[in-house]
């Protein structure tokens, strides 16, 4: 069941409020599936031990990547031909175009 906000013992809500000065809450990994808040000095975001690569084949044909330029419609183009979005979300994703 998703938190409300009410300010429940396991809340955000009641967690900040006993934030100490200079620190944070992060969301920390518990073990598999389970989470728990914690309070640090810094907020780093770093890659989780937990979770394994996924390593996926760049499926953007040769003549899209040769003329494809350093900007976002390039990043997207090559999000869009690999199937990034589905292969992370679990659900088949369409573009939508428009000019």
């Amino acid at each position: 069941m998703p938190d409300t906000g009410s300010g429940s013992a396991g809340s955000p809500l009641a967690h900040a409020e006993k934030t100490s000065e200079n620190k944070v809450w992060i969301i920390k990994n518990a073990r598999r599936a389970q989470y728990a808040f914690e309070q640090v000095t810094e907020a780093r975001i770093l890659p989780d031990k937990m979770m394994l690569e996924t390593k996926i084949p760049d499926a953007t044909p040769s003549i899209v990547g040769k003329y494809a330029l350093d900007d976002e419609r390039a990043l997207l183009t090559k999000l869009r031909y690999s199937r990034l979005l589905d292969i992370f979300t679990g659900v088949t994703c369409y573009s939508l175009q428009n000019r």
